[in-house]
């Protein structure tokens, strides 16, 4: 990730995931991702989500992104400014970039999501323990 962030030139750069859960989808963000990694929109919280990524709350920013963010409008219905809105607000000038996680992500926002990363956590912890004992 920090490579790419780098390499690419972006203000930005956000872990992204696969995301085929549209309840997830519609309790994160969606995101449209266009050729060589360039994040081209994000959509916080959707209710028909338009694309099947998913950022995972992970950031690389430069120090551009403090004029990004006085440039974003407060939200009229959230009363504060958001991060996804400042990220779309980059992406649109062409330098937000996305990197792809390779493993899992879970956004625990509820006790069912805590309970599947416990037993995902745990999965990997026996895993790891098998492949010592070989």
């Amino acid at each position: 990730m920090i490579d790419s962030f780098f390499n690419t030139g972006s203000t930005v750069t956000e872990i992204v995931v696969k995301e085929n859960d549209n309840e997830i989808l519609k309790q994160t963000c969606s995101l449209k991702i266009g050729k060589d990694n360039k994040l081209l929109e994000i959509i916080e919280k959707p209710k028909k989500p338009p694309y099947t990524f998913r950022g995972c709350g992970i950031y690389l920013f430069k120090p551009e992104i403090f004029e990004f963010i006085r440039r974003t409008s407060i939200d009229p219905i959230r009363k504060e400014k958001d991060i996804t809105t400042v990220i779309n607000n980059v992406a649109k000038e062409g330098k937000a970039y996305d990197h792809f996680l390779s493993g899992y992500n879970i956004n625990i926002n509820n006790s069912d999501e805590l309970l599947k990363a416990s037993i995902l956590f745990k999965e990997s912890l026996n895993k790891k323990n098998r492949s010592r004992l070989k």
